[in-house]
């Protein structure tokens, strides 16, 4: 279990303990759920993410025909797909709020000037 994912390091010499920490930092980054989180757990997920990233590229240097290989590249792609998904959504509820707020100043307006 990774209790502090700073000192997350990949031992490049055993392609076993390179799956061992790329399956504890995949378990950690589900547990931390949204990247929408404030604070310390954003910032772990992001970090532990792009440790993640360089720990894929290592195995795949490591054992490119690994199993586990395959496994990871689909994390690591359902990751990237669902902050898309995200960025999408917070794109639809920033344009929602400023239409609501140009109807609010076009109601003011119109209340005040009598058009």
């Amino acid at each position: 279990m990774i209790t502090d994912i700073k000192s997350v390091e990949f031992d490049t010499d055993d392609k076993n303990s390179i799956i061992r920490t790329l399956t504890d930092l995949s378990v950690f980054i589900e547990s931390k759920g949204s990247l929408l989180e404030s604070g310390k757990s954003k910032d772990e997920r992001k970090i532990a993410i792009a440790k993640f990233d360089v720990g894929v590229a290592l195995l795949y240097t490591v054992d490119s025909k690994s199993p586990m290989l395959n496994f990871f590249q689909e994390k690591q792609s359902e990751w990237k797909e669902k902050q898309k998904e995200k960025n999408k959504n917070v794109e639809i509820v920033t344009y929602i709020a400023i239409w609501l707020g140009v109807m609010a100043f076009l109601f003011y307006i119109t209340n005040k000037y009598d058009f």
